[in-house]
């Protein structure tokens, strides 16, 4: 391992080209960082739904990865069919109240509520993963804040 250089192996994995990656090669990771987002980029449906990172995790946990280095990505953007990505900070200028759904105007996201569930799940694993931070709010309403509160 790179451990005895002072550095650590980690890979950014997704269950849509899990088949490509050997069990082997997840027991060799640090972290296993599990994309749980862009489930859905037609914008009709959830981007990032908890039943999404659930069954992520259990993937790659029943393809070999240890739980204690699995570590749950979540998203900071929100997706819908006509405009496509944009940044949750930007939602939440559109609506101040965003915070409280997954879904509004026309975009889906995670607010509050999912981070939080999405970060007890990740507690029990290796924790939490971020795409992207500078997407995030700032103040009361930030996800990394609702993040690090359920953390500690």
């Amino acid at each position: 391992r790179c451990r005895a250089q002072g550095k650590l192996l980690t890979a950014a994995v997704a269950t849509w080209y899990g088949s490509r990656i050997s069990t082997a090669s997840l027991q060799m990771l640090d972290f296993v960082n599990i994309m749980a987002y862009d489930y859905n980029t037609s914008g009709t449906g959830p981007v990032a739904p908890y039943d999404f990172a659930v069954s992520s995790i259990d993937y790659f946990k029943n393809k070999g990865a240890a739980a204690e280095n699995i570590v749950l990505g979540v998203p900071f953007y929100g997706y819908s069919a006509s405009s496509g990505y944009t940044a949750y900070k930007d939602i939440l200028a559109q609506n101040p109240n965003a915070y409280t759904a997954d879904f509004m105007n026309g975009w889906y996201y995670n607010g509050d509520a999912t981070i939080r569930t999405k970060t007890e799940l990740g507690k029990q694993y290796g924790g939490m993963m971020i795409w992207e931070l500078s997407q995030d709010a700032s103040g009361d309403r930030s996800l990394l804040k609702i993040i690090k509160d359920t953390l500690w």
